[in-house]
């Protein structure tokens, strides 16, 4: 993973509505 995918994984941990939109960016990426 890229650092930025371990932020938008991160974000996503800690708010539970935009992990649903950043989850499918991190497995595309």
């Amino acid at each position: 993973m890229t650092p930025d995918q371990i932020l938008a994984f991160v974000l996503a941990l800690t708010s539970p509505q935009p992990a649903a939109t950043a989850f499918p960016v991190i497995a595309a990426g």
